[in-house]
């Protein structure tokens, strides 16, 4: 009988550990994803066509460069305003065959509340490169600070 109830405590002593274990392990989770929120995640479609004659394209929906000619660059810029009450962290990346000729002069900064930016986007086709349009994504996060 004596055997039973030690086995009973230990049986019991390791289920407490066990939920305490498993205790600890949510709470950690819950911090880490806390300190990487992301309050907003904005995507942007963005193109520019490759061709002999410069153009323009001043689309306000869409992150558009127009005509480009070989060896030559296009700009365009947008605002990123903080309208939450808190400092947040703005990262910037892109995505598609456009991304490997597009810039941004800023891509991971602080904003506090209230506080707004420019950011330029610029894309540059060397010479020789395929004249077509090239398509892609901007996409803007929105993140909880990490203090």
């Amino acid at each position: 009988m004596q055997r039973k109830k030690i086995k009973n405590k230990k049986y019991f002593v390791n289920w407490l550990i066990f939920i305490f274990l498993i205790l600890i392990f949510i709470y950690l989770v819950y911090i880490q994803i806390n300190n990487i929120f992301i309050l907003d995640n904005i995507k942007i479609y963005t193109e520019a066509i490759l061709g002999d004659k410069p153009g323009f394209d001043l689309n306000k929906t869409a992150l558009t460069f127009g005509r480009v000619v070989p060896g030559n660059s296009a700009s365009r810029g947008i605002s990123i305003k903080n309208n939450f009450d808190k400092k947040i962290m703005v990262s910037i990346t892109s995505e598609g065959e456009i991304s490997d000729f597009l810039s941004v002069s800023e891509n991971e900064f602080i904003l506090i509340p209230n506080e707004e930016r420019n950011i330029s986007f610029s894309v540059l086709f060397p010479k020789g490169s395929e004249m077509k349009k090239y398509k892609g994504w901007i996409e803007i996060k929105l993140k909880n600070e990490k203090n």
